[in-house]
C-alpha cells in the first residue's frame, strides 16, 4: 500500500503543469521609435567635432525611414556648420529642446554704478513730478466791525466803532504740487501747457486786483475823511462846523467800511484765483493734464515705468 501511494504522487508529480505565459513588451509609439532612433545617430557624432561632424550629419540626413528623423538631422546639420558648437548644442538643436540663456555675469563695479543713475533717476522723477494731495485750511480769526443801534456820540465826542473777532474754522481743500513745492494755479497751466486758459485767467486776476485798488483808494479817502472829521468836532468851537465835521467823519467812516470791505471781496477773488485750484477746477480735472506731464518727464529722465509704479506705491 505505501510502494502504491508513493507511485501516486511521484506519477502527479512528474505530470507538467501550466507553462507560464511571458508578455511581450509594450510597442512603442512613433515618436518614441523616432526619437530612438535619433538619439541614436546623435550618439555616434558625440566623439566628432568640426567637419568630421559635418560630414557626418550630411550623409545621414534623407537615409532615415522617418520625416521627423531626417527634420532632426538637418537641425543637427545646420547647428554642426558652426564648428566650435558642443555636442550638448548639436544635440539640443536635433532635438528641439529650449534651454534658458546663460545668465551674463555682472562686474560689481558695474551693477554699483547702475544702481545709483537708477536713484538718481528717480530722486529726479520725485522732485519734479506733479500730484494732487489733500490740504487743510485754518480760516477766520480777523477782527470785523461790529454794527450798533447808534452811529456816534453826542456833543464834543467823536464816532465809535466796535469790533468782534471772528471764529476760527477748518476748511477741507486740495493743492497741485511740484515735488514739495505747492504751486499757483499759473504755474500750474504753465507746466501743463494750457497757454489759452492761462492768458484768460490771467486777464481775471488783474481786473479783480484793480477793482480791489480803486476800493482800498476809496477806504483810504474815507479814513482820511474821517480822521479830519474826528479832529475838526474836537478843536472847533463853532456848532455850525460841528455839524460839517461831524457829516463829514460819517461819511469818511462809511467810505472807510465800504471801502476796505468793498475792496477785500475782489482781492480775496484775485488771490483764489491764482493760489486756489479747486477755485476754478476739480481733481478729476486736473488729474489727467498731471498724468500726461508726469509721463512725459518719465520719459525724459529715461526712467522706468516699473520704477515710477514702485515709487507711487508708497505714499
Amino acid at each position: 500500500m505505501l510502494l502504491l501511494l508513493s507511485a501516486l504522487t511521484f506519477a502527479q508529480d512528474a505530470q507538467p503543469g501550466p507553462a507560464s505565459v511571458e508578455r511581450p513588451p509594450p510597442a512603442l509609439s512613433q515618436a518614441q521609435q523616432d526619437r530612438a532612433e535619433l538619439e541614436t545617430i546623435l550618439a555616434g557624432a558625440a566623439v566628432l567635432a568640426g567637419e568630421e561632424r559635418v560630414q557626418y550629419f550630411e550623409s545621414r540626413v534623407g537615409s532615415a525611414s522617418s520625416a521627423q528623423v531626417n527634420a532632426g538631422l538637418a537641425r543637427a546639420l545646420g547647428a554642426s556648420y558652426t564648428l566650435d558648437a558642443s555636442h550638448e548644442l548639436v544635440r539640443d538643436a536635433a532635438l528641439e529642446v529650449q534651454r534658458p540663456a546663460p545668465v551674463p555675469a555682472v562686474d560689481p563695479v558695474v551693477q554699483a554704478a547702475q544702481a545709483a543713475e537708477r536713484l538718481e533717476k528717480m530722486r529726479a522723477y520725485k522732485a519734479q513730478r506733479m500730484t494732487v494731495r489733500e490740504e487743510t485750511e485754518i480760516r477766520g480769526g480777523g477782527m470785523s466791525p461790529q454794527i450798533t443801534g447808534g452811529v456816534g456820540g453826542g456833543w464834543g465826542s467823536p464816532m465809535g466803532m466796535p469790533m468782534t473777532n471772528d471764529p476760527l474754522y477748518s476748511v477741507q481743500t486740495w493743492g497741485i504740487y511740484l515735488g514739495k513745492r505747492r504751486l499757483s494755479v499759473p504755474e500750474y497751466l504753465e507746466f501743463t501747457e494750457q497757454d489759452d486758459l492761462a492768458a484768460a485767467l490771467d486777464l481775471d486776476i488783474q481786473r479783480s486786483k484793480r477793482q480791489s485798488r480803486v476800493l482800498y483808494g476809496i477806504g483810504i479817502a474815507g479814513v482820511a475823511a474821517a480822521g479830519a472829521g474826528v479832529v475838526g468836532q474836537v478843536t472847533t468851537e463853532d456848532v455850525e462846523r460841528y455839524g460839517l465835521y461831524r457829516t463829514t467823519a460819517m461819511l469818511g467812516v462809511v467810505a472807510a467800511i465800504g471801502g476796505f470791505v468793498g475792496g477785500s471781496i475782489p482781492a480775496a477773488r484775485a488771490k483764489e484765483l491764482e493760489d486756489e485750484a479747486s477755485f476754478r477746477f476739480t481733481p478729476e480735472q486736473v488729474q489727467p493734464r498731471l498724468d500726461t506731464y508726469n509721463e512725459a518727464l518719465r520719459l525724459r529722465i529715461g526712467l522706468s515705468a516699473e520704477d515710477v509704479m514702485l515709487m507711487e506705491s508708497v505714499p
